[in-house]
């Protein structure tokens, strides 16, 4: 009997490479937004949120983004269930599954069981690694829900296998500077795939931050809109997360290299 040849993450794939790989980030989802994806043989990011009030799984961020942070209704995104039925028997397609509550990951592991983890990435935000935010900060309304604890991601790393960038509310360079942000998650980050610095208004990271965050071990996260737009060049590979699906990895030409 043959026995089948494990199946390659595309993460997994660009450290073999020392090439980046980039997904699709989009802000709402819809039929023909998977459908896209399908036709790219791409990937899709998919945000999972929990609403306390209905005890209910939806497409999207934390109501709080929408109703508080923007003053707009939240958007008439697909149904998880209907999403997910649209991809499970697409292959190439990557999918990012972007936590955005604690009480979503039990539906994201149900997501995984039926994808494959070897077709999937977690995306979360750490608790950890952001707070305690400085006196005076704007804490925007949407965090207290989207930032995971940290045993909560690792213990589920631990039991799915599942790839994972782990992200952190910065603020600012001179924040993660500091406050040695980006040491005390790249302590904590064993069993994590990428680890992402959010800096609201920068193009891309400072290189010194990336390149720390490759030497010890982790892909750094970048915007490849903004890599593409201001001419930066790499030395090392990244996961790069593109608005623009036409910047987005070819899922089976990355992993026939």
């Amino acid at each position: 009997m043959t026995m089948e040849k494990p199946k390659l993450h595309p993460l997994e794939k660009a450290r073999e490479l020392g090439e980046s790989y980039v997904y699709w980030h989009m802000r709402e989802i819809h039929e023909e937004t998977i459908t896209e994806a399908i036709e790219r043989g791409t990937s899709i990011e998919i945000d999972i949120a929990y609403d306390e009030d209905n005890d209910s799984i939806y497409v999207g961020h934390p109501k709080e983004f929408y109703t508080i942070e923007k003053k707009i209704p939240l958007p008439n995104n697909i149904d998880i269930d209907r999403a997910v039925e649209m991809l499970k028997e697409v292959d190439d397609v990557i999918v990012v599954l972007d936590c955005k509550h604690r009480k979503a990951l039990p539906k994201i592991k149900g997501i995984i069981g039926i994808l494959g983890a070897h077709r999937c990435i977690l995306h979360s935000f750490i608790k950890e690694w952001g707070e305690p935010y400085p006196e005076g900060t704007h804490i925007e309304a949407h965090w207290p829900a989207e930032d995971v604890p940290f045993d909560d991601i690792k213990a589920f790393i631990d039991d799915t296998g599942v790839k994972c960038i782990g992200a952190m509310h910065a603020l600012s360079v001179e924040r993660v500077k500091e406050e040695s942000l980006l040491d005390r998650a790249l302590s904590m980050a064993k069993g994590f795939e990428s680890v992402s610095i959010y800096l609201p208004g920068v193009e891309v990271p400072p290189e010194e931050f990336s390149r720390q965050t490759y030497k010890a071990g982790y892909l750094p996260w970048i915007s490849q809109d903004e890599v593409v737009a201001h001419g930066h060049k790499f030395d090392f590979p990244y996961v790069g997360m593109a608005d623009d699906p036409n910047l987005a990895t070819v899922t089976k030409e990355f992993l026939a290299k």
